[in-house]
């Protein structure tokens, strides 16, 4: 051989070696790698070292097997759409605000809770962000206290729309005086909590008694629980004009022990009303809004991370269509929603169904809609969680989670949005099944379908390392 070709022969044998080197590098990058090969480790302790302790929160000694056994190559696609976001995030001279839409998966500030304080931590900012005015589980959160009188009229989205002559909120929510007696009858999602959290929550029941009280309150009080939520960071109110034009209300507030009074005299549909910051406790009393639409508070510093927890139970992720644009950019004038994340399919599950092309096209509308809504926001696609259900005796991965999965990743690929897959970044199947039965405390209920706290931390663990850029240090 001579020696041009030898050294020919040597230099591929060189490139060759450099390749198959870098190849588990860039493997969970490159899409065509993942679609088509592979993946191996040549140094799975290195690359597990330079992933890990990057934040004490999401890698410790309670994170799942799977992540201590083998790191997972990162299910997710179209990261590119969260350029702004990531660029925004990474400069911290503002606001960065994340609008979390979600089915009972987030009920109670689950998962993004964990989120919030991953991205409080590293980026700054304080406050737990966006709070309806009642909530039928509100002693089951952890990050904020807080108590409404029982005749507040409530209206949502979803299963009490009916009649409502208001613009549906932020979260899908909006709430008023002169309630009815039926509308706070919405109990806590026995599949969302488990048997013994099920115990700290409060039934709220009223009975008819002749005239309502003129009087309308409600008291938030801050939770030692997070640091970032350890006050109230600056209290907004948002509420709506009157329906008849003339009639505006009045609200009493009692921060640091002392009152104040505020007309609610805005005119558009959603007028802010702000107060003193950084309070432990403020309590709000109304009156005169027999015709006024209220639709929460929001405790948010001017600069960080504010993370607006927004469930849905029951929610496919189509009842989002029925938030009026208009007034969604109304409220994005005040919040400047930067990412918005919609987490749905767990109420779409059907074992006994193989064809989800519906969901894809439905999907999709919801995704223009929120386009529509927040139009200068990134949007994250976060599919559902692995889900088991029983076959031949034996509980496994119900077969609907990979296909909802999948459609969702394809709703977002085509159009042209962010995609994390929580089934995939879990474990994929047999996840659930392992966090219910062989975690000690276990991670999941006895439904085979929803966390308890200590499986929502490590969700929300995972994605919060997605959007540090913890999980591909080298974006």
């Amino acid at each position: 051989m001579s020696d041009q070709n030898f050294s020919k022969a040597f230099l591929i044998l060189i490139l060759s070696g450099i390749f198959l080197a870098v190849y588990p590098v860039l493997y969970p990058h490159v899409g065509f790698l993942q679609r088509h090969f592979k993946s191996y480790s040549l140094f799975p302790k290195a690359v597990k070292d330079s992933i890990g302790g990057a934040d004490s929160l999401v890698y410790s000694a309670t994170m799942p097997d799977s992540i201590h056994k083998e790191v997972l190559p990162p299910a997710y696609s179209g990261i590119e759409y969260l350029n702004d976001f990531f660029v925004k995030l990474h400069k911290g001279n503002s606001q960065i605000r994340i609008a979390y839409y979600g089915d009972s998966a987030i009920e109670g500030d689950m998962i993004s809770q964990t989120l919030r304080d991953s991205l409080q931590k590293r980026y700054g900012g304080s406050g737990v962000g966006f709070v309806p005015i009642y909530s039928p589980i509100a002693g089951f959160r952890n990050t904020i206290n807080q108590h409404a009188s029982d005749n507040w009229q409530v209206w949502n989205f979803g299963l009490q729309r009916e009649g409502c002559p208001f613009a549906f909120g932020y979260g899908g929510e909006v709430f008023s005086a002169k309630r009815t007696v039926d509308s706070l009858l919405i109990q806590p999602d026995s599949l969302s909590v488990d048997s013994l959290q099920m115990d700290t929550l409060k039934k709220n029941e009223v009975e008819e008694s002749g005239e309502m009280p003129n009087e309308y309150t409600v008291r938030y009080i801050a939770s030692k629980r997070y640091a970032g939520v350890s006050t109230l960071a600056h209290p907004f109110l948002f509420y709506g004009a009157p329906t008849d034009g003339k009639t505006f209300g009045e609200v009493a507030v009692t921060e640091f022990k002392k009152e104040s009074k505020y007309a609610l005299k805005g005119k558009k549909t959603v007028n802010r009303l702000s107060f003193a910051p950084n309070a432990r406790k403020i309590a709000l009393s109304f009156t005169g809004i027999d015709s006024m639409p209220i639709y929460g508070m929001s405790f948010e510093s001017k600069r960080g991370v504010i993370v607006d927890n927004l469930p849905s139970r029951g929610n496919s992720g189509s009842w989002l269509m029925r938030l009026d644009v208009n007034v969604m950019r109304q409220f994005d004038e005040y919040f400047d929603v930067d990412l918005v994340i919609l987490q749905y399919g767990l109420n779409v599950l059907n074992p006994k169904m193989t064809d989800y092309s519906w969901y894809k096209t439905e999907m999709k509308r919801v995704i223009a809609h929120v386009k529509r809504s927040f139009p200068k926001a990134a949007i994250l696609i976060v599919g559902p969680s692995d889900k088991a259900t029983k076959v031949n005796g034996e509980m496994v991965t119900d077969p609907s989670v990979p296909l909802i999965t999948g459609v969702l990743r394809q709703a977002a690929e085509e159009s042209e949005v962010a995609f994390f897959s929580l089934y995939e970044r879990m474990g994929g199947a047999g996840t659930m099944v392992n966090w219910v039965e062989k975690k000690n405390p276990r991670w999941a209920n006895l439904d085979y379908t929803h966390f308890n706290f200590q499986g929502a931390r490590a969700a929300g663990g995972m994605l919060s390392e997605f959007l540090k850029g913890d999980f591909n240090p080298n974006r």
